[in-house]
């Protein structure tokens, strides 16, 4: 391999690590969190941070990352309030 052609493969590879590591937002768990439903969206935006793995505010946050438009029409307005309270009480 030339020397060419191997630093076209180095970066190669760190691009794909780039592209790779930003498109998850959220390393620990490996979901991502592009192109939600705007409703999803919202709940995620709510509850990501606040989300301790258990619960109410780990439900919303699962509802969200399933990314299903109707479900989260429906609980938005749950999640968010729920979620709300969770950052108000200092769970972030």
């Amino acid at each position: 391999m030339t020397s060419e052609m191997a630093r076209g493969v180095g970066l190669f590879g760190a691009v794909l690590v780039i592209v790779v590591a930003g498109a998850c937002s959220d390393g620990e768990s490996g979901h991502s969190h592009e192109e939600l439903a705007p409703d999803c969206d919202a709940i995620m935006h709510a509850c990501h941070m606040v989300d301790v793995g258990e619960g109410e505010v780990h439900q919303c946050h699962e509802i969200a990352h399933h990314n299903q438009a109707a479900e989260c029409i429906s609980r938005r307005d749950t999640c968010v309030g729920v979620c709300g309270a969770a950052s108000d009480a200092g769970q972030d």
